[in-house]
């Protein structure tokens, strides 16, 4: 296992992938600009060379630190054939504060005022019926958003489209015992990661849990969106009894992860055991964030060709 080294992150990869709810799972990295033009929502227009950010996150610490007004995000996917004859609703979460929402160039919602007559919404939840027959192949998402102050952006909530069943499940469950998160934590009040279900990656592993000190200060994180090369999907994503131990079991390895607490160092472990072959071939992306990062591993074996890393 990697040994403690004070004021650096020290980690071990991790595995998992989700069951998913919405019936399109967009992107979590979108294309961001600030200004405003009447040709952003166009689905031809080219926004290769604006910002990528992620979404839902203001946009402060991504590098818009202090800026208010207006700006705009788009983010291109794709949907099957079989999606684009159902009654489809995109939500977007809350936005801080008002929205006018594109799809492929056609205005599809919005919530709050622009100036000069501004009016915040950042307590209504955006979701928005997208009309017949207007989804295609390939598609390019376009809002429109003013902030007036403080965070700004799509900032909290579930992003994606559903069609009806999919709306019930989120939205609208029936009664009785279910699962109403995605997003699993580990911390051991030094550093906090999350790993979210439905993406199959660990958002961000950060000093806390909190996204900001207070509303002029935000927290930057060691390293974002630690993302598996496996393709299979984890049969089961759970805590293990009693503990802040998240783990993530599939047909050959179970990987489990956590913030020590046998230490007070920033350090994040991931545990990965099962079938040698399997637990060897394990490997990982991530983005680096602002402070030092070290990263380090050790395979161990085990008797009848088991292992760990």
């Amino acid at each position: 296992m990697p040994l403690p080294r004070p004021r650096y992150l020290c980690f071990v990869l991790l595995l998992a992938s989700p069951a998913l709810s919405q019936t399109i799972l967009l992107p979590d990295r979108w294309q961001f600009r600030t200004g405003d033009d009447t040709s952003y929502p166009n689905p031809a227009y080219d926004d290769s060379r604006w910002k990528p950010v992620d979404v839902p996150m203001p946009w402060e610490p991504q590098g818009f630190e202090g800026y208010d007004g207006i700006a705009w995000y788009r983010v291109h996917f794709s949907a099957g054939a079989d999606q684009s004859g159902k009654p489809l609703s995109l939500a977007l979460g809350k936005i801080d504060d008002a929205d006018v929402t594109y799809l492929n160039g056609v205005r599809i919602g919005s919530k709050g005022r622009f100036p000069p007559d501004s009016l915040t919404a950042y307590q209504e939840f955006r979701l928005y019926k997208i009309p017949a027959g207007l989804l295609q192949r390939e598609n390019v998402l376009a809002v429109r958003v003013y902030d007036m102050m403080g965070p700004g952006g799509i900032v909290f909530g579930p992003i994606g489209i559903y069609d009806d069943n999919a709306l019930k499940e989120q939205f609208d469950p029936p009664p009785g015992p279910k699962k109403s998160f995605h997003q699993l934590v580990t911390s051991n009040g030094l550093i906090a990661a999350v790993f979210n279900e439905q993406r199959g990656l660990v958002e961000s592993v950060r000093p806390h849990v909190f996204q900001a000190y207070d509303s002029a200060r935000f927290v930057q994180p060691f390293v974002y969106r630690i993302k598996p090369s496996l393709k299979e999907r984890p049969q089961r994503v759970f805590y293990r009894k009693q503990t802040h131990v998240i783990t993530t079991a599939y047909k050959n390895v179970e990987i489990s992860y956590f913030a020590p607490v046998t230490t007070d160092e920033k350090i994040f472990y991931a545990v990965v055991t099962g079938q040698g072959k399997s637990v060897a071939a394990c490997s990982f992306t991530y983005e680096e964030g602002r402070a030092g990062l070290i990263v380090d591993s050790l395979m161990m074996t085990r008797p009848g060709g088991m292992a760990a890393k």
